[in-house]
């Protein structure tokens, strides 16, 4: 079948919902069996996923290389199979060294087949007006983990966590492996692209790079609560299982608000997305923070709060689509090294918090106070794009 737009985009859903939905997004629901059976604290728990984020963070320039000269779809392939390995050998051995050797390969593997690979599929097969393509295709990271969180969790009560990792082992294989194997960039776009650069384009200038680092990065220090979701409900007084449903509340709604946010994006703009997404986000922020001990307040909460990867994951591409152009490759691993950093200090960071603490309030504080200076920051950069200030 000859590749267009749409099996494209179809093959990038399933594998970000692999890469973000079962390898990020499903990771906060191992915690507290690990912890429990290594007798460890969450926080020394959480820097597993701290771990694959710095991984993903200093790979991606050498996967941006590695696309010079390797085809897109055969990186993709690869990472896949570095996933599958990691989460086979995190079922088989207990050891939390081992687990945290084995999340740097995570996390090399999974950025090799989500975002960055997929926002460039997407930019070349839709053009610029690619928002809700991208959109669509993150969204399908809630997707999976809506799926994934109860039935793992169930498996996980019955079965141990072990099981659950051998169980989403399975599913990359089959399911994520062949889509990541058989798909095309669009070449007519890519030589353009190559074209464009060739004959120079407008330079970011360094004020407006560093002021967009500064700005998404606090998307991906809020978004870093998300991980703590589960063991947030179980510090609530809620059941491992009512913890699992909390995690698909925020999958669902992180889905929906993908979607919604690239449609509004392409209809308006991203930085107006951003800010209306803020509001949602510091409402549900708020809501756990004060009401948490209600459990339909707590469901509303992390509904809102998920509002936060829209900001995190469409918000950052679109808006450096918006401001580098043609440059979107050269441009895009820089700023998203400093965002991954960002997610990985706050990931373990709201870890450590709790346990000095022994609750989760002054991490809700911290990510709220994260959220409102994004707000502030975006409505800053809402006014430099308009005026086109950006390049120089």
């Amino acid at each position: 079948m000859k590749e267009n737009k749409y099996t494209v985009l179809a093959k990038c859903c399933i594998c970000i919902g692999g890469a973000v939905g079962l390898v990020s997004n499903c990771l906060g629901i191992f915690y507290s069996p690990i912890a429990e059976s290594l007798n460890l604290g969450i926080g020394r728990i959480s820097v597993m996923a701290t771990i694959i984020s710095l991984a993903s963070a200093f790979f991606m320039p050498v996967l941006t290389r590695l696309m010079k000269h390797i085809r897109i779809n055969h990186l993709m392939a690869a990472g896949v199979i570095i996933d599958v390995i990691a989460y086979v050998i995190m079922s088989l051995v207990h050891d939390i060294r081992v687990y945290y050797l084995c999340s740097a390969f995570l996390g090399i593997g999974a950025v090799s087949y989500s975002n960055f690979p997929v926002s460039i599929l997407l930019k070349e097969w839709y053009g610029d007006k690619n928002g809700s393509a991208l959109g669509t295709a993150l969204a399908f990271s809630g997707a999976f983990g809506a799926l994934a969180n109860p039935i793992v969790g169930r498996l996980i009560g019955s079965s141990g966590y072990e099981s659950g990792m051998r169980v989403m082992a399975a599913f990359l294989l089959i399911v994520c492996l062949p889509c990541a194997l058989t798909v095309r960039r669009n070449e007519q776009a890519v030589s353009e692209e190559k074209a464009a650069v060739s004959a120079g384009t407008a330079a970011l200038s360094l004020g407006m790079l560093v002021f967009i680092i500064v700005t998404t990065s606090l998307f991906n220090a809020v978004n870093g609560m998300n991980s703590h979701m589960s063991s947030l409900a179980v510090k609530s007084g809620y059941s491992l299982e009512f913890s699992a449903i909390v995690v698909s509340v925020v999958m669902i709604a992180n889905m929906l608000f993908k979607i919604a946010f690239g449609f509004a994006a392409d209809r308006f703009s991203v930085t107006k997305a951003v800010l209306v997404w803020l509001a949602f986000n510091f409402t549900g922020l708020v809501t756990i923070l004060f009401l948490r001990s209600v459990p339909a307040a707590l469901l509303c909460g992390a509904a809102l709060y998920a509002a936060d990867f829209s900001n995190s994951t469409i918000a950052g591409p679109l808006i450096i689509q918006k401001v580098a152009k043609d440059r979107y490759s050269e441009i895009y691993p820089r700023v998203a090294l400093f965002n991954t950093l960002s997610y990985a200090l706050m990931t373990s960071g709201y870890g450590f918090l709790l346990d000095a603490s022994g609750s989760y309030t002054l991490s809700l504080i911290v990510a709220i106070s994260f959220a409102a200076i994004a707000f502030v920051l975006t409505l800053r950069l809402d006014r430099i794009i308009r005026n086109g200030t950006a390049a120089s």
